[in-house]
């Protein structure tokens, strides 16, 4: 039966407003740039949506944080990669 807090009630999740949506950070494996650097990246990711990926924490290489130093094609390699990530497990 519906009721609170449930889809049929309340619809699918939308945004980081609504009181059923969370967040959890995630560390993944991630390869950028056109030399083809291997990152591990941790971001925030949401249990809703196409894409939900949220903000990205921490990019390390070499065990140093790049965050700071990317360019837009290079959060596109993220994005990628994180779309992938997981993928051969399905």
């Amino acid at each position: 039966m519906p009721g609170p807090g449930d889809e049929a009630t309340w619809g699918p999740i939308t945004s980081t407003n609504d009181p059923r949506a969370a967040s959890f950070e995630l560390t993944f494996p991630a390869v950028i740039g056109m030399g083809r650097d291997d990152v591990e990246v941790t971001a925030e990711v949401w249990n809703f949506g196409d894409h939900p990926l949220g903000e990205i924490l921490r990019v390390e290489y070499e065990g140093v944080n790049i965050l700071k130093t990317l360019d837009d094609s290079q959060f596109q390699d993220i994005e990628k990669s994180f779309e992938n990530y997981g993928a051969d497990d399905e």
